[in-house]
Parts: C-alpha cells; sequence; structure tokens
C-alpha cells in the first residue's frame, strides 16, 4: 500500500479523548427520577426507530430476528406466494362454523370432518414441502453456515396473515416490489 492510501483519512483519537467521548455520551442524571424519564424517553425512541423499521426495512433499527440478508431473503420468498398455512385459520373457522352450525345434522358433521382432514393434512404437507425448499435455497445462497433457524423464522411468517406481518411485506404475491407507506402515528 502506498502511504496515500493507508489509514482511515484523520487521526486516532488519545485514550483519554476516547473515553471522555465516551463518559458524555453515558451521562445519566443522578436524580433517580430524571434519570428514569430520560431513559424512557431513550427507549421510546428506539422502539419508535424499531417501528418505522419495520415499515420502511430500514437493517439498523430491525430487531435482530429479522436483520441480515438471510431474513431478507426468507421474507420476500414467503411474501412472494400464497401458503395453506396462511389461509388455515380462516379455512379452520369456517369448518368449525359447520360444525357448531349443523348440531343436529349428521351429514354436515361428516362433511366437515371430512374437510378438517383434508385441510390438516394439506397444511402439514406443505409446512414439509416448504421446509425442505426454503432450506435447500438458504444452504445454495448463502452456504451452510446460515440455515439455522431459517425454517421455523419462515414457517412462522408463512402462517401469519399478510396484513398483520412485520417488518412489512416488500414484494406482493408473484415478486413484483411493494411500495410501502408509513401509518400516521409514525410520520414525523
Amino acid at each position: 500500500m502506498t502511504e496515500e492510501n493507508s489509514g482511515k483519512g484523520r487521526a486516532t483519537r488519545s485514550r483519554k479523548e476516547a473515553e471522555a467521548a465516551r463518559k458524555t455520551t453515558l451521562k445519566v442524571p443522578t436524580d433517580k427520577k430524571l434519570a428514569r424519564k430520560a431513559m424512557r424517553e431513550r427507549d421510546g425512541e428506539a422502539r419508535l426507530a424499531m417501528r418505522r423499521a419495520m415499515y420502511t426495512l430500514d437493517e439498523k433499527n430491525l430487531p435482530l430476528r429479522d436483520r441480515g440478508p438471510v431474513k431478507q431473503f426468507i421474507r420476500d420468498y414467503v411474501d412472494s406466494r400464497i401458503t395453506v398455512g396462511e389461509l388455515f385459520v380462516p379455512a379452520a373457522f369456517a369448518i368449525m362454523l359447520m360444525l357448531f352450525g349443523g348440531a343436529n345434522n349428521v351429514t354436515l358433521q361428516l362433511y366437515a370432518s371430512a374437510a378438517w382432514t383434508v385441510l390438516f393434512a394439506a397444511f402439514v404437507l406443505d409446512s414439509v414441502i416448504f421446509g425442505f425448499r426454503i432450506r435447500r435455497m438458504i444452504r445454495k445462497e448463502f452456504g451452510e453456515d446460515n440455515v439455522r433457524g431459517t425454517v421455523f423464522y419462515a414457517l412462522s411468517r408463512s402462517i401469519t396473515f399478510r396484513a398483520t406481518r412485520l417488518p412489512k411485506p416488500a414484494v406482493k404475491v408473484g415478486g413484483a416490489p411493494k411500495a410501502t407507506k408509513l401509518p400516521k402515528s409514525l410520520q414525523k
């Protein structure tokens, strides 16, 4: 390396300066009441930044479980398709209505029981296939080291209603990019 390209372009701080800077950022009021108020304000700002990040996908402020390119890849893959898990709760609710609505109708109860069995089997089969597929895709894209916990993350996202998913989906069903809007409560 040449003399011009080495270094960071500024002098390194002395230890005394670094410690002084750290102490000023950590300065907490000695009064307990003021200290609690300052802590609540800091925590509130951090929560607000995290809530904004759920819509804007700001990597720095996302919760740890949602950070990184692997999790972004999983979110985009899950959000680009419709799964049986996403339809499971509404379908199960409809089957329960059939069961309770036809309390005296044995035929309706038989059909509802058969529908429940088919729905549950489809859910389990889709989840198993989806799990193997996502594990294979993560290994192919990011290597063997990044597989741990990804299947659970993908399955838990796939069974959540699309409208309630956090972080908000960045792609539409089919894979096209989607613009997300911040709610008015999060806009400055």
